[in-house]
């Protein structure tokens, strides 16, 4: 399975991985925060270094870091890069982010909140009750049409996202002498038959995604769960462990979930480019 072969190789490479991944993140970090909207365009190209640090990880010896940072200006090409990587990484959210603007829509229209509303709910857990049945005790019937409309719009989302998820390897890869004129089309053709495969092997991260997106849910199930409160939940206590469990995830995320989701699409490129 990819992943598995995707962890071996974080773990016996990390400490030649992470030190491009941790050194890209603070450039990111300060041109994005200097300079906001066209800094973190213009250090785009950046991410190319940790993706042929992925790629290089696959076929060892791992190469040094300022072999990884000659792939950002690969072919005299940083202007093209921030191009393609701006599709890769921001004009798929479009009709996601259009759903969830329909939806903010529907809640001023109808003054809900399916995430204000639930964590209100939990709040005030009846001790009476056990935790489960009170979960499913939810009127989760009056949110279903928001739910949906953001359903529907993220779905196209998915399916762009998918389209380029190849770019940034086919742009770092050194076995590729001269880019393609379309590196949108080469990641779309490339993927033929190997979408469903993609999706599903994504689908994996979901329940992080789900605890690190939306952290504060889970943590007040846990603090419910946990016995936290003996009671309604204190916004107090709520919020200290809301913290501490946000930071830790961020940690996790940073130095090893988004590492090990990199160099999964690394080693799936690598299969699905020996299978072409």
């Amino acid at each position: 399975m990819i992943i598995f072969k995707a962890l071996k190789q974080l773990l016996r490479y990390y400490f030649n991985i992470i030190p491009t991944y941790i050194f890209v993140g603070i450039i990111k970090g300060f041109f994005g925060n200097m300079i906001p909207v066209f800094g973190r365009l213009l250090v785009l190209p950046f991410n190319l270094s940790v993706t042929h640090a992925m790629l290089s990880s696959l076929n060892p010896p791992t190469k040094s870091l300022s072999a990884h940072f000659q792939a950002i200006n690969k072919n005299s090409a940083y202007l093209k890069n921030i191009y393609y990587l701006f599709i890769k990484h921001y004009l798929y959210h479009i009709p996601f982010l259009l759903g969830v603007g329909i939806y903010y829509l529907l809640e001023q229209l109808f003054n809900y909140s399916f995430y204000r509303d639930f964590i209100r709910y939990l709040f005030n857990y009846n001790l009476n009750m056990s935790f489960f049945e009170y979960l499913f005790a939810f009127n989760y019937n009056y949110y279903i049409i928001p739910i949906i409309v953001i359903v529907f719009f993220a779905i196209p989302s998915i399916i762009l996202s998918l389209m380029v998820a190849m770019i940034p390897y086919i742009l770092a890869d050194d076995s590729v002498e001269s880019i393609p004129s379309s590196v949108i089309t080469a990641s779309a053709t490339m993927l033929k038959g190997h979408y469903v495969r993609l999706f599903l092997t994504r689908l994996l991260f979901l329940p992080w995604a789900v605890w690190f997106v939306l952290g504060s849910i889970p943590t007040a199930l846990f603090a419910v769960m946990l016995g936290f409160a003996q009671g309604p939940l204190e916004y107090s206590q709520f919020m200290i462990i809301f913290i501490l469990a946000y930071v830790i995830s961020l940690f996790i995320h940073l130095l090893f979930v988004k590492p090990l989701y990199m160099i999964v699409h690394a080693v799936f490129y690598q299969n699905i480019k020996r299978s072409n």
